[in-house]
């Protein structure tokens, strides 16, 4: 069992697998689907009010970020890790490293969890920017 969580515009036309998702007054939705992580592709789209849309793969990018978690060098990779762990788990997490699974089931389970760890995880990897004291 998948269970995809997240949020958009109210007025957006969330899709899942080309069908219409129902979204709440305050754009959450949350779907349920019969099947195993990783087991068939997940394609899911949005259709804002001047109908311009998107579509992706879950899977295929669930995949790309599991792999840059993972690639990361210690301390950073740990940190995400347990970073992820706890707030897939509520913070009941055992503190052992998770694996590539579990963090990839996490991750297509919990939309918002995947986009909250994809901006960390941009913002971390940006240039940092060399502040200068002004004199």
């Amino acid at each position: 069992m998948v269970v995809l969580r997240g949020e958009t515009e109210p007025e957006a036309v969330p899709t899942l697998n080309e069908e219409p998702v129902l979204v709440g007054s305050n754009g959450s939705f949350e779907v349920w689907l019969e099947q195993e992580p990783g087991e068939t592709p997940v394609v899911l789209g949005t259709c804002d009010a001047a109908g311009k849309g998107t579509q992706f793969m879950v899977g295929e990018r669930v995949m790309s970020l599991t792999e840059a978690l993972f690639s990361l060098e210690e301390p950073w990779r740990g940190r995400f890790l347990t970073l992820v762990a706890n707030r897939a788990t509520s913070g009941t997490w055992n503190s052992r490293q998770p694996t590539r699974e579990e963090v990839a089931a996490w991750l297509e389970a919990d939309l918002d969890l995947c986009r909250e760890v994809t901006l960390l995880l941009n913002a971390w990897q940006r240039p940092r920017r060399c502040l200068s004291s002004v004199v």
